[in-house]
Formats: C-alpha cells, structure tokens, sequence
C-alpha cells in the first residue's frame, strides 16, 4: 500500500518530464526567427495587438484566444522586469525570439501545472494513483501536442480543458449522490467554451456533456452557458 504522501510525489513525475520534454525540444528548434513564421509569429503580433488593448484581430480561424491573452500578459510581464528606456512596442518587435521563448516557457509551465493539479484532484476523488497518472498522460496521447511542446501553437493548451472535462465526468461517477445538476451544467459550460476558444477541432466534444446531463432543462443551460461564453471569452471572434 502507497502511502497518500508518497502518491504526492510521484504525481509530480509527469510534469516534471514534461516541463523537461518542452525545454529540451525548445532547444532543438533554436531562435523561431529562423525557423517558420506559421504560427508563432502569428500569436506574437496577435498578443502584442492584446497587450495594447486592440481586440480587432486578423488572426481568429483557430481561434487560439487563450494562447493570445497568455501571449500578451507574458510580454507585458517580461517588458515590466527588463530594465531599459525602449518603448514597450519597440522592445518587443525589437526582441522576438526573447519574448516568444519566455511565451513557450510559461505555456510548458502552465500546461504542466495543470497537469499535477488533475492528478492530485483525481487522486483525492478516486484514491487510484493508476487513474490519476493515466490522465496526466494526456498531453502525450496525440503527437500534435507532444511533438509541438516546444513551440508555441494552440494545441499546446488543448490538454487543459480534455482534463477539466475528465474530472468533471469522473466526478459524477465517483459521487452520483450529487444532485447539484444545474451547476454541473454551468461547469460543463464553461469548459466546452474555453475548450472551442483554443481550437475548433474541440467541437465534437460539446456533445460529451449533452448525453451525460439528464435533463432537458439543465441540456438547455449547459447549451447556453457554453455558447455565451464562448463568444465572452474569444472576444476578438465577437468583435
């Protein structure tokens, strides 16, 4: 029997190695300058543009709306700590692939903290470390994502919300004495539109929440919760 303690820790394996995995492939590729435009240099503009506050983007078609809000509180972070007289525009167009490797640096990191954290949630729902380190597995399933760590592309942040919409379900496997349906709905809601705002290609799994919420009253929330939000929070598709 593993004590609860030590399960803790070997919860943090996965990140770990894939923090690792994101850092070394960030070495291979090298300066993106030299590499491809298609698409960091996309979500860069497109993150500078948010950081100045314009939300009337040219680039939407993913929509990848999280990866610009990360990309623009990165770059303003990182121009706050620099110490220099250069306007914070010139800095950035100045120092690209400065800014877009602290942007692949603090995506690895934010993907792999949630990572741990449906690990551990699982773990204390369902007290099998098997399950916990299987979801943590996620962002490996598919090669889009772990071949791509070291870059900065939507599908990096694609594992958040599959693992949101994970626990939620095991949730309401492991404790179906939970009748609060209608804030599952809204929870549902919320995931299947932040999931749709990184990348279209989530679509399908809008239906998952459908069969699993029984009745029609709480479909109808979760329908609306996710469609509104959607359009709230991939603001420059509304615009």
């Amino acid at each position: 029997m593993i004590p609860l303690s030590l399960k803790k820790y070997l919860l943090l394996i996965v990140p770990l190695a894939y923090i690792f995995l994101g850092s070394y492939s960030h070495q291979l590729i090298g300066l993106y300058s030299l590499r491809a435009g298609d698409p960091e240099f996309i979500y860069y503009i497109s993150g500078l543009s948010l950081a100045n506050g314009k939300f009337m983007l040219g680039h939407i078609d993913n929509p990848g709306t999280p990866l610009q809000y990360l990309a623009a509180f990165v770059f303003r972070g990182v121009y706050a700590l620099r110490s220099h007289q250069a306007p914070f525009n010139h800095d950035v167009l100045a120092n690209p692939d400065m800014y877009l490797h602290v942007l692949n640096l603090i995506l690895t990191t934010v993907v792999a903290f949630f990572v741990y954290f449906a690990g551990k949630t699982l773990l204390r729902i369902s007290n099998n470390l098997t399950y916990s380190v299987l979801l943590q597995l996620s962002p490996f399933f598919t090669s889009i994502i772990f071949l791509n760590v070291g870059r900065v592309v939507p599908e990096n942040l694609m594992p958040v919300p599959v693992m949101l919409l994970s626990l939620l379900l095991l949730y309401l496997y492991y404790q179906p004495e939970d009748e609060q349906y209608r804030k599952h709905s809204i929870w549902f809601g919320l995931i299947s539109a932040f999931g749709l705002s990184i990348k279209l290609t989530y679509f399908p799994l809008w239906i998952i929440p459908l069969i699993v919420i029984k009745s029609w009253k709480n479909k109808l929330i979760y329908s609306g919760t996710a469609i509104v939000s959607f359009f709230v929070m991939a603001l420059p598709v509304t615009f």
